[in-house]
Formats: structure tokens, sequence, C-alpha cells
């Protein structure tokens, strides 16, 4: 996520208005939505929901009713958390459609692991949830969350960055926005919010994804979450055999077109790859070429893309 853009704020009451009829594709997913304005609701009456629990720890509740661990000196995501249980509401009501007791997701760019948490309440033990994060303060703080919500036994922690091949990088850490750590981070957007001499650099390992889907033994991957601040063309490039393999795979990626050498070429090979691609907005939309995201990159900074080769 850049610093100060595109990130919207929870509007819970706004939220449990629309939350039957956009969060239900169908009559069949009724139920669903139901229960997803129960639990908003739940999340709006309950006070005090965030505790702390050491000098820059706190442990807060997101609308689910799970627990998570959070370091207070964040400023891109903690706050969300902690005050609203919630970070991207219209994305976070899309991408839980696609997950089944038995999925295996792959949640790329884990953050503090909010995506995969949420997996949690609709994977069972028959899948796993597999959290990417190479930034080795948030790596810690995901291994505590998923202790504490019971989760081990269909979670995988991995802390590595996810990239085109193995390699040993730099991660940089733009002072207080811990969620926009990247390996390819933006100077002149970065130099807006932080001083450079609040940038902090870690030595990590990286992975391709398909090196990690052979190692791991994985038989199918279902749905990833791709979200890796500018560094996602690298992530899709150690992908091909994984995207082979999964006829079915689902994959949502934040398109940040301004980060890419060839923003054009990557959103056409994606194309290539995938019959179906669509923007994410409250509802997905089909789009056929990148300037069909030009309002929402020139809004946002970046563009939240679904693609599959089946019918979203």
């Amino acid at each position: 996520m850049v610093p100060g853009r595109g990130k919207k704020g929870f509007n819970a009451v706004d939220f449990i208005k629309n939350a039957r009829h956009k969060s239900a594709p169908s009559p069949a997913d009724e139920s669903a939505a139901k229960m997803d304005e129960s639990l908003y609701f739940i999340h709006m009456i309950k006070n005090g929901a965030t505790v702390a629990t050491g000098e820059h720890e706190a442990l807060t509740r997101i609308f689910t009713g799970q627990k998570m661990y959070v370091d207070t000196r964040d400023i891109s995501l903690a706050p969300h958390l902690m005050l609203d249980g919630v970070w991207e509401e219209s994305f976070t009501k899309i991408f839980r459609r696609y997950l089944k007791p038995d999925s295996v997701f792959f949640d790329v760019g884990a953050n503090f692991g909010y995506f995969g948490l949420v997996a949690g309440t609709e994977i069972t033990s028959e899948g796993s949830i597999h959290f990417f994060e190479p930034n080795p303060l948030l790596a810690a703080y995901i291994k505590r969350t998923v202790s504490i919500n019971g989760m081990w036994g269909r979670s995988k922690v991995v802390q590595k960055a996810v990239g085109a091949s193995r390699a040993k990088l730099a991660l940089t850490v733009p002072g207080d926005y811990f969620g926009s750590a990247s390996m390819v981070i933006d100077e002149q957007v970065v130099a807006a919010f932080v001083d450079k001499k609040e940038l902090r650099s870690f030595k990590v390992d990286q992975v391709s994804l398909d090196d990690y889907v052979e190692e791991a033994g994985l038989k199918k991957v279902d749905v990833m979450k791709i979200d890796v601040e500018g560094y996602e063309e690298s992530v899709y490039r150690g992908m091909n055999q994984t995207i082979k393999k999964n006829p079915d795979l689902v994959v949502f990626l934040e398109f940040t077109a301004g980060s890419y050498k060839d923003p054009k070429g990557f959103f056409k090979q994606i194309k290539r790859d995938f019959k179906n691609v669509y923007l994410c907005d409250e509802v997905l939309k089909p789009v056929e070429t990148i300037s069909d995201l030009d309002e929402t990159i020139k809004k946002d900074g970046f563009a939240m893309i679904a693609f599959s080769n089946i019918n979203l």
C-alpha cells in the first residue's frame, strides 16, 4: 500500500445497509450475506476490543471475532484494524466468496496477516493457508496471531519474499508505514511521507511460488491474494507452472502500474494466461484492456484486479 493513497476508511453503518445486496452474488449466498451483516453489527457494539500487550504491541479483534496481534507504531494498517476491525471491506467481501473448506489459499504480502486470518473462517483442516511475509517484524506477529486463533494445523507462515527466482534481496520499510515495505521502493513517493533517514532495510530470502508449491508438495492452489507494493510483476514471473497446473485458480492482485517497467505488457500477459479479468470495486467489473483501469489507478494509485479461467 502506498502511504496515504487509495485505501478507504471503514463506515460500518453504510456497510450494514448495503452488505446483503452487495455481498450476495446469487440467492444461494443470501445466508452468507446475512451472516456478514450480523458480524459487522456485533463489531459496532463491541467497545474496548483492543488491549495493549506490550510497549508497541496490541491485541485486537477483527469483525469475524478472531484475534490479531499488531504493532501500534504502524500507521498504515494497524489503526484501521484496531478501530474498525476490518480492512478494505469491499474486497474482503469479494474474496471470501471464492474460499471453500478445502481451499489452498496464498496470502502473498501478508502484512499483519489480515486476509489469511479472515480466510481461516472459511477454510478448514481440509485446506490450508500460506502467509508469505518477508518483514521479520510482521512475520513474528502473524505467527502469534495464527497461534492464538488455533490455526497452526492449517497454516504456514513463510518469512520470505516472493519473486521470479531464488535470491537474497533488500526489503525496505519506510518509517512507520510497515505495510508499505517493498523490494522496489518508489523514492519519489516515499519522500512525500517519510525522511530518507527513516528507511530501514532487511536482507531477506526470496522464493518463487513455483518452487514453493513443489517443495511443499501441494497438489493444488485455489486462491491467491498478491499485494507486494509494486513487486507483483516479479511474483507473477515466478508462478508460470502454478498457473498451468491449476486451471481454476483465482488470483487477486494489486496492479500498481506506476511501479512496473512495462505495465501494458504485464496486463497483456495476464490476459493471455486467463480468460477473465475483473476490476475489484464494490462488485467485480469485467475489463478488457489496461485502459479500463485508468480511472481507478489515477484516483487510487493502483487497481485491485481479479483474474481466472472461470467466470467469477
